[in-house]
């Protein structure tokens, strides 16, 4: 029976970070997670901006999440001797009239000048438009990371590939006992999975499904990623991801043909070039009731603790804000109180 301070169930971008952060605290830990399972994690594109687009303004913490993303991705890389993290530029097609002049309003504020360039050219496609650029924007190419992470734990025995079972956790009194893994404490990491899990099923997810497609487009030749109500990411060799759509009601992990078509509609009314819908994909969000971050303990069962809700930023998020969980982990640092799962409890209290 091997003893450590942490099970991690779950190895989407909560989930190794999470170890990642505790790791470098001196803790023992063991990441449980089934490649065979779809996560969002695993079909997301990874991209990033920090701009709330209604607005035309910094999303929450945006300066604090950049600034740490901007140390611990390319502390991995060194790490794990692999590259995926890029700073890609990122472009949004504005409309005439109330739109562009909100947009000139705030990209000359002192806050978002660093953030946003003045002066928007017109758009060649659709001509209408005006194209509005983004800076401090990019990608994590989370097909190379999370495997990257997962082999780096499991060369030191720290990573097992498989589903987890709930009914083989036992409460002890050291903590939680798994198989042959004795644990003090359990962290679900689960996204929108978690809604399955015996412990943390009353958390207040609301959850999206969002379709994409992979085109093939040799007349396009975008080299930024373009954004309209759905975004358009370069991805070599004229193929390009279309998405996501927000389908709230048909929560599986299929590729919807709805959907699909959706997003070829859309992807028309933006480019004036032929493309080929060469591959679909399909996630499911794991976005909280108030859009931000929930993690802590079970308000019950000793031991257990959720990491969760990171939604459409969880590449952005999830550096700071598993760090600050590791904080409250071992060095009981308080949590932001609008990430601590304490604000949710009405919702277990009515069970």
């Amino acid at each position: 029976m091997q003893k450590l301070d942490y099970i991690i169930v779950g190895g989407g971008i909560a989930g190794i970070f999470c170890a990642y952060h505790l790791q470098k605290q001196g803790q023992k830990v063991h990441l449980v997670s089934d490649s065979k399972t779809p996560s969002a994690s695993q079909v997301a594109a990874g991209t990033w901006n920090p701009i709330a687009f209604k607005r035309f303004i910094l999303s929450w913490r945006a300066q604090e999440f950049l600034h740490e993303m901007n140390i611990q991705y390319p502390e991995l890389e060194s790490l794990l001797n692999e590259q995926f993290y890029e700073f890609i530029t990122a472009k949004k097609l504005i409309t005439p009239g109330n739109e562009l002049q909100l947009w000139e309003q705030q990209a000359n504020t002192s806050e978002m000048k660093s953030y946003m360039v003045t002066n928007p050219p017109a758009s060649v496609f659709p001509k209408d438009f005006f194209l509005g650029e983004l800076k401090q924007t990019g990608r994590v190419q989370l097909p190379v990371l999370l495997p990257a992470f997962h082999q780096y734990l499991a060369k030191s025995g720290a990573f097992e590939d498989e589903k987890f079972d709930y009914n083989l956790l036992q409460q002890k009194d050291s903590g939680w006992v798994y198989k042959n893994t004795e644990a003090k404490r359990v962290i679900f990491c689960e996204g929108a999975h978690i809604q399955n899990n015996p412990f943390f099923s009353w958390l207040p997810l609301k959850s999206a499904k969002g379709d994409v497609i992979i085109i093939h487009s040799p007349g396009l030749k975008l080299d930024y990623i373009l954004k309209k109500n759905i975004f358009i990411l370069p991805i070599g060799d004229d193929q390009y991801e279309v998405g996501a759509t927000y389908d709230w009601k048909n929560l599986d992990w299929e590729p919807n043909e709805e959907g699909v078509a959706q997003l070829c509609e859309k992807l028309k009314m933006l480019i004036q070039v032929p493309f080929t819908v060469i591959g679909k994909k399909a996630g499911i969000r794991p976005t909280s009731y108030d859009r931000r971050i929930i993690m802590g303990k079970h308000p019950e069962e000793k031991g257990l603790f959720a990491f969760n809700g990171l939604g459409t930023k969880g590449v952005l998020l999830a550096p700071l804000a598993a760090k600050e969980f590791a904080d409250y982990l071992v060095n009981n640092i308080q949590l932001n109180p609008e990430m601590d799962i304490n604000r949710c409890l009405k919702y277990y209290q009515k069970r």
